[in-house]
């Protein structure tokens, strides 16, 4: 039994005392389903008690375990971070082809938004679009995802020309940020209701920057 009996010596009788319950739950999988929901709806947009609803958790309890809304948006992003983009991140280090690399790169923003799994376009992204909304912390987060992109890059061509894969001619930084912005401009205009193939191409048109200039 959950009660706990206890004594009145005074006159035998025995009462009955209910334990406290404490509701005890996954933080990554409540965690990914605030995620989702900021995915879908930007931070603007997702209340506290949607929140509630989808992480099935009361107020008191998300306070406990995440913080604030804005803390828990920032450890939204901070789990975004690690699983769907460096997920994608990976398989594309792992591509020894610079050309084959970006090019799974650039589709596979393309993918990420058509993937019927997910809500559509780059939580990362649409957050940047709501950048007046957040407080510094989670700015500077953002801002820090999309640099590392770029550096990400920037090493990956540089790699790519020390092999003598692709010309020393061509402009390492400039490359690296122009498809870093095609990798964000294809998430705001998948979510925009951009077709699948016109996003398709544009990341085929970006990959030809690695050719001789």
């Amino acid at each position: 039994s959950s009660d706990v009996c206890s004594s009145d010596l005074s006159n035998g009788i025995v009462f009955k005392h209910p334990m406290a319950r404490v509701k005890k739950f996954n933080e990554t999988i409540t965690l990914e389903r605030a995620m989702r929901l900021f995915w879908t709806h930007g931070y603007d947009g997702t209340s506290l008690q949607m929140l509630e609803d989808e992480m099935e958790l009361v107020r008191s309890s998300i306070y406990n375990a995440y913080g604030n809304k804005r803390a828990l948006f920032h450890k939204a992003i901070t789990h975004y971070k690690n699983t769907i983009i460096m997920d994608l991140i990976d398989s594309i280090d792992r591509e020894k082809d610079i050309r084959k690399a970006v090019a799974k790169l650039l589709n596979g923003e393309v993918q990420l938004h058509f993937n019927q799994k997910n809500p559509g376009g780059c939580l990362i992204v649409l957050s940047v679009l709501e950048k007046a909304r957040h407080g510094d912390q989670s700015t500077q987060l953002l801002e820090s995802i999309i640099q590392k992109m770029e550096e990400f890059l920037f090493n990956k061509i540089l790699k790519a020309q020390n092999d003598g894969q692709i010309s020393d001619q061509i402009n390492a930084k400039n490359t690296a940020v122009t498809i870093a912005a095609t990798v964000l401009g294809i998430a705001v205009m998948g979510k925009a209701g951009f077709k699948k193939e016109a996003l398709q191409q544009i990341a085929k048109t970006a990959t030809r920057l690695l050719e001789h200039p």
